[in-house]
Protein backbone atom coordinates (compact mmCIF):
# COMPACT_ATOMS: atom_id res chain seq x y z
CA UNK A 1 0.00 0.00 0.00
CA UNK A 2 2.76 2.34 0.54
CA UNK A 3 4.02 1.82 -2.60
CA UNK A 4 1.16 2.09 -4.10
CA UNK A 5 0.32 5.45 -2.56
CA UNK A 6 3.85 6.89 -3.70
CA UNK A 7 3.02 5.82 -6.88
CA UNK A 8 -0.14 8.19 -7.24
CA UNK A 9 1.80 10.79 -5.44
CA UNK A 10 4.35 10.85 -7.88
CA UNK A 11 2.19 10.39 -10.62
CA UNK A 12 0.03 13.56 -10.22
CA UNK A 13 3.28 15.39 -9.58
CA UNK A 14 4.53 14.86 -13.10
CA UNK A 15 4.74 17.89 -14.94
CA UNK A 16 4.14 16.71 -19.01
CA UNK A 17 4.99 19.07 -21.83
CA UNK A 18 1.23 19.95 -23.57
CA UNK A 19 2.84 18.17 -26.74
CA UNK A 20 3.08 14.90 -24.93
CA UNK A 21 0.17 15.98 -22.46
CA UNK A 22 -2.16 15.01 -26.12
CA UNK A 23 -0.65 11.89 -26.77
CA UNK A 24 -1.04 10.38 -22.65
CA UNK A 25 -5.01 11.66 -23.10
CA UNK A 26 -5.25 9.81 -25.93
CA UNK A 27 -3.98 7.05 -24.73
CA UNK A 28 -5.71 6.92 -21.41
CA UNK A 29 -9.24 7.58 -23.46
CA UNK A 30 -7.91 4.49 -25.53
CA UNK A 31 -7.15 2.06 -22.34
CA UNK A 32 -11.40 3.43 -21.16
CA UNK A 33 -12.67 2.65 -24.68
CA UNK A 34 -10.60 -0.54 -24.14
CA UNK A 35 -12.31 -1.40 -21.00
CA UNK A 36 -15.88 -0.63 -22.02
CA UNK A 37 -15.37 -2.82 -24.99
CA UNK A 38 -14.28 -5.25 -22.78
CA UNK A 39 -16.99 -5.26 -20.42
CA UNK A 40 -19.73 -4.96 -23.19
CA UNK A 41 -18.72 -7.73 -24.58
CA UNK A 42 -18.50 -10.00 -21.72
CA UNK A 43 -22.74 -9.04 -20.86
CA UNK A 44 -23.24 -10.17 -24.01
CA UNK A 45 -24.16 -13.32 -22.11
CA UNK A 46 -25.94 -12.42 -18.98
CA UNK A 47 -25.79 -16.20 -17.07
CA UNK A 48 -21.89 -16.29 -18.25
CA UNK A 49 -21.65 -12.42 -16.94
CA UNK A 50 -23.34 -13.19 -13.13
CA UNK A 51 -21.18 -16.44 -13.12
CA UNK A 52 -17.74 -14.64 -13.83
CA UNK A 53 -18.50 -11.64 -11.18
CA UNK A 54 -19.54 -14.08 -8.74
CA UNK A 55 -16.41 -16.18 -8.89
CA UNK A 56 -13.95 -12.92 -9.11
CA UNK A 57 -15.67 -11.98 -6.24
CA UNK A 58 -15.52 -15.77 -4.74
CA UNK A 59 -11.61 -15.86 -5.31
CA UNK A 60 -11.04 -12.66 -3.53
CA UNK A 61 -12.62 -14.40 -0.64
CA UNK A 62 -11.12 -17.28 -0.88
CA UNK A 63 -7.54 -15.91 -1.02
CA UNK A 64 -8.21 -13.39 1.94
CA UNK A 65 -9.50 -16.62 4.00
CA UNK A 66 -6.15 -18.33 2.87
CA UNK A 67 -4.21 -15.38 3.61
CA UNK A 68 -5.43 -15.28 7.33
CA UNK A 69 -5.37 -19.26 7.80
CA UNK A 70 -2.24 -18.76 10.18
CA UNK A 71 -4.03 -16.48 12.31
CA UNK A 72 -6.92 -18.14 12.49
CA UNK A 73 -5.04 -21.39 13.60
CA UNK A 74 -3.95 -19.79 16.36
CA UNK A 75 -6.99 -18.10 17.09
CA UNK A 76 -8.91 -21.35 17.47
CA UNK A 77 -5.84 -22.71 19.53
CA UNK A 78 -4.22 -24.97 17.41
CA UNK A 79 -0.41 -24.36 16.54
CA UNK A 80 0.93 -22.54 13.18
CA UNK A 81 2.74 -25.75 12.77
CA UNK A 82 -0.36 -27.25 11.02
CA UNK A 83 -0.81 -24.70 8.29
CA UNK A 84 1.81 -26.88 6.06
CA UNK A 85 -1.44 -29.86 6.97
CA UNK A 86 -3.93 -27.34 6.00
CA UNK A 87 -2.32 -26.00 2.61
CA UNK A 88 -1.02 -29.32 1.42
CA UNK A 89 -4.52 -30.38 1.64
CA UNK A 90 -6.02 -27.52 0.19
CA UNK A 91 -3.49 -28.23 -2.75
CA UNK A 92 -4.22 -31.78 -2.86
CA UNK A 93 -7.89 -31.04 -2.91
CA UNK A 94 -7.26 -28.69 -5.86
CA UNK A 95 -5.18 -31.26 -7.79
CA UNK A 96 -7.48 -33.84 -7.27
CA UNK A 97 -10.67 -31.94 -8.50
CA UNK A 98 -8.52 -30.48 -11.61
CA UNK A 99 -8.17 -34.61 -12.78
CA UNK A 100 -11.85 -35.29 -11.97
CA UNK A 101 -12.70 -32.32 -13.72
CA UNK A 102 -12.38 -33.77 -17.63
CA UNK A 103 -15.26 -36.31 -16.20
CA UNK A 104 -18.08 -34.26 -15.41
CA UNK A 105 -20.50 -33.81 -18.23
CA UNK A 106 -22.54 -31.00 -16.90
CA UNK A 107 -23.79 -27.49 -18.52
CA UNK A 108 -21.27 -25.33 -16.90
CA UNK A 109 -24.30 -22.88 -16.28
CA UNK A 110 -25.92 -25.18 -14.28
CA UNK A 111 -22.32 -26.72 -12.56
CA UNK A 112 -21.42 -23.52 -11.15
CA UNK A 113 -24.97 -22.97 -9.22
CA UNK A 114 -24.27 -26.15 -7.36
CA UNK A 115 -20.61 -24.75 -6.97
CA UNK A 116 -21.53 -22.44 -4.76
CA UNK A 117 -23.95 -24.37 -2.88
CA UNK A 118 -21.84 -27.33 -1.82
CA UNK A 119 -18.68 -25.40 -1.52
CA UNK A 120 -20.42 -22.91 0.39
CA UNK A 121 -22.00 -25.48 2.51
CA UNK A 122 -18.96 -27.02 2.88
CA UNK A 123 -17.00 -23.48 4.00
CA UNK A 124 -19.76 -22.97 6.42
CA UNK A 125 -18.85 -26.30 8.33
CA UNK A 126 -15.44 -25.63 8.60
CA UNK A 127 -15.93 -22.64 10.29
CA UNK A 128 -18.69 -24.22 12.46
CA UNK A 129 -17.59 -27.55 13.50
CA UNK A 130 -15.43 -27.75 16.61
CA UNK A 131 -14.00 -31.09 15.54
CA UNK A 132 -10.35 -30.19 13.64
CA UNK A 133 -11.28 -33.55 11.40
CA UNK A 134 -14.37 -32.82 10.78
CA UNK A 135 -12.73 -29.08 9.91
CA UNK A 136 -10.49 -30.83 7.58
CA UNK A 137 -12.52 -33.13 6.03
CA UNK A 138 -14.98 -30.03 4.38
CA UNK A 139 -12.23 -28.13 3.57
CA UNK A 140 -10.82 -30.89 1.44
CA UNK A 141 -14.50 -31.53 0.34
CA UNK A 142 -14.64 -27.97 -0.58
CA UNK A 143 -11.40 -27.45 -2.36
CA UNK A 144 -12.04 -30.40 -4.65
CA UNK A 145 -14.88 -28.78 -6.17
CA UNK A 146 -13.20 -25.59 -6.38
CA UNK A 147 -10.30 -27.39 -8.52
CA UNK A 148 -13.19 -28.75 -10.97
CA UNK A 149 -14.27 -25.25 -11.22
CA UNK A 150 -11.33 -24.40 -12.49
CA UNK A 151 -11.72 -26.76 -15.75
CA UNK A 152 -15.54 -25.80 -16.00
CA UNK A 153 -14.89 -21.73 -16.00
CA UNK A 154 -13.17 -22.15 -19.30
CA UNK A 155 -15.75 -24.48 -20.77
CA UNK A 156 -18.39 -21.75 -19.69
CA UNK A 157 -16.27 -18.81 -21.27
CA UNK A 158 -15.35 -20.40 -24.60
CA UNK A 159 -19.15 -22.06 -24.98
CA UNK A 160 -20.89 -18.60 -24.12
CA UNK A 161 -18.47 -15.98 -26.44
CA UNK A 162 -17.72 -15.29 -29.85
CA UNK A 163 -14.15 -16.77 -30.30
CA UNK A 164 -13.00 -13.56 -31.89
CA UNK A 165 -13.89 -11.54 -28.34
CA UNK A 166 -12.00 -14.01 -26.11
CA UNK A 167 -9.55 -11.28 -25.86
CA UNK A 168 -11.70 -8.69 -24.65
CA UNK A 169 -13.84 -10.97 -22.54
CA UNK A 170 -10.31 -12.21 -21.10
CA UNK A 171 -9.68 -8.53 -20.13
CA UNK A 172 -12.88 -7.92 -18.81
CA UNK A 173 -12.34 -11.31 -16.33
CA UNK A 174 -8.47 -9.98 -15.26
CA UNK A 175 -9.95 -6.76 -14.86
CA UNK A 176 -12.92 -7.93 -12.31
CA UNK A 177 -10.50 -10.31 -10.41
CA UNK A 178 -7.73 -7.67 -9.66
CA UNK A 179 -10.29 -5.70 -8.23
CA UNK A 180 -11.97 -7.87 -5.88
CA UNK A 181 -8.44 -9.49 -5.13
CA UNK A 182 -7.81 -5.96 -3.74
CA UNK A 183 -11.04 -5.43 -2.07
CA UNK A 184 -10.89 -8.58 -0.14
CA UNK A 185 -7.00 -7.61 0.76
CA UNK A 186 -8.58 -4.18 2.33
CA UNK A 187 -11.04 -5.62 4.37
CA UNK A 188 -9.04 -6.81 7.39
CA UNK A 189 -8.36 -3.16 8.02
CA UNK A 190 -11.88 -2.16 8.74
CA UNK A 191 -13.09 -5.89 10.48
CA UNK A 192 -10.58 -8.32 11.46
CA UNK A 193 -12.98 -11.24 13.12
CA UNK A 194 -11.76 -14.40 10.89
CA UNK A 195 -14.73 -16.22 12.19
CA UNK A 196 -17.56 -14.62 11.04
CA UNK A 197 -15.79 -13.30 7.64
CA UNK A 198 -15.28 -16.71 6.97
CA UNK A 199 -19.26 -16.99 7.51
CA UNK A 200 -20.17 -14.35 6.52
CA UNK A 201 -18.37 -15.04 3.19
CA UNK A 202 -19.35 -18.43 2.66
CA UNK A 203 -23.02 -17.98 3.26
CA UNK A 204 -23.15 -15.26 0.65
CA UNK A 205 -21.05 -18.00 -1.50
CA UNK A 206 -24.50 -20.37 -0.49
CA UNK A 207 -26.81 -18.21 -0.78
CA UNK A 208 -25.59 -16.60 -4.15
CA UNK A 209 -25.50 -20.21 -5.40
CA UNK A 210 -29.14 -20.54 -4.46
CA UNK A 211 -30.15 -17.38 -6.52
CA UNK A 212 -28.41 -18.13 -9.61
CA UNK A 213 -29.34 -21.74 -9.70
CA UNK A 214 -33.07 -20.75 -9.30
CA UNK A 215 -32.57 -17.96 -11.80
CA UNK A 216 -31.23 -20.44 -14.57
CA UNK A 217 -33.34 -23.04 -13.98
CA UNK A 218 -36.53 -20.28 -14.68
CA UNK A 219 -34.69 -19.47 -17.71
CA UNK A 220 -34.69 -22.34 -19.23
Amino acid sequence: MPFFIAALYFLFRLRIPDSKGNEIEEEVQGVIIERAASFKALLESKDSFYIVVTEAALSGGTDLLLTLTPIYLISQGYSVAYLGLVLGLQRGADLLGAILAPYIKMDPRVFFPLDYILSGLSFVLVFLIPIPQFKLFFLFLGFVIIGISGNMFNKLIYASYNHDELSLVNSAIVTLYTFFAILSLLIPSIYDNIQMLGLAINGVTLLMGIWLFLKIVRNR
